[in-house]
């Protein structure tokens, strides 16, 4: 990885303060499972940030660049393999948009819960579909029995 961090740009008017941009060349090397030959692949990241040197060193700002995609990673993945989320549950603009903002509060709701609530031994025994599973489970079990026909 070579990384290159410049700072003092003020050609951007709509920030207020000097701008820093960050560039970094990563190569690495990875084994194709089809034929199982290592590759060689390379490529070029840049960001811009108003963060101080003092405050977020260069492989910092690099991280950062790079956790962005835990976003869509982790949340969006996450919405849509076990949220459901790529369901459409109605046929209106705003019924759509009332069941992303209900799915992305339940999830947001359940990811405060499972990160911050949960022992750090727990979350490595269980992953996040066993824990709502579980509570799942508490839920139907805490409902009435209903009468049945004979």
């Amino acid at each position: 990885c070579e990384c290159w961090d410049l700072t003092g740009f003020t050609t951007w008017p709509q920030c207020r303060v000097p701008v820093r941009v960050v560039r970094s060349c990563e190569t690495w090397s990875v084994r194709r499972q089809l034929d199982g030959q290592p590759e060689t692949q390379h490529s070029e990241w840049v960001w811009a940030t108003t963060l101080r040197p003092t405050r977020a060193t260069t492989a910092t700002v690099v991280g950062l660049g790079h956790s962005r995609w835990d976003i869509e990673n982790q949340g969006f993945n996450e919405l849509v393999s076990r949220w459901h989320g790529n369901h459409v549950y109605r046929h209106s603009a705003g019924g759509i948009l009332a069941m992303w903002l209900l799915t992305l509060l339940a999830a947001g709701v359940f990811a405060a819960f499972y990160i911050r609530d949960l022992k750090p031994a727990l979350r490595a025994a269980a992953d996040t579909l066993h824990v709502a599973r579980q509570i799942l489970t508490e839920l139907f079990a805490g409902l009435p029995k209903q009468a049945r026909a004979p």
